[in-house]
């Protein structure tokens, strides 16, 4: 039952990282104006939610990670930054491992963001019991398994 169990979570989990792939962009390219314009003529904005892996302050660049996705993204002074709870927020406001949501549009081979959010506690609170309930079921007790087979 348990090799069934992680059989099929394996097999999800290739399916998941096959139909995800995706390539990622050059850091430090900057987008020519003209490209600037016709993205915004043509709203496309997608979002992208994971923990914050690299941060370059300075130079407005944030990787972030889903594993196994890394998308990096060009943060820009038009960029929304959101912290709940906070009514003005900046860059300088994150670390590493924070747990963000990127709405952003892909400005020729740069991801450029439009909104950078910090997550909120509740879904940080409801993530870690969706991570405990998942271990729980990969690596139930000794109690909880039944009694052995013939």
């Amino acid at each position: 039952m348990r090799h069934q169990l992680l059989s099929v979570v394996v097999v999800c989990t290739a399916v998941f990282v096959l139909s995800c792939a995706n390539q990622t962009p050059k850091v430090g390219s900057q987008p020519s104006s003209q490209t600037v314009k016709k993205a915004q003529q043509v709203d496309q904005s997608k979002t992208f939610a994971g923990s914050i892996d690299k941060i370059y302050k300075a130079a407005g660049i944030v990787t972030v990670v889903h594993w196994p996705l890394y998308k990096t993204f060009q943060i820009d002074r038009k960029c929304e930054i959101v912290i709940p709870g906070r009514e003005q927020a900046a860059l300088d406001d994150f670390h590493v491992n924070e747990l963000v949501i990127v709405s952003y549009r892909e400005v020729g081979h740069v991801l450029v963001a439009t909104r950078f959010a910090r997550r909120s506690e509740e879904y940080i609170q409801e993530r870690q019991e969706q991570l405990q309930r998942l271990e729980q079921m990969l690596n139930p007790s000794p109690n909880e398994l039944g009694p052995p087979g013939p």
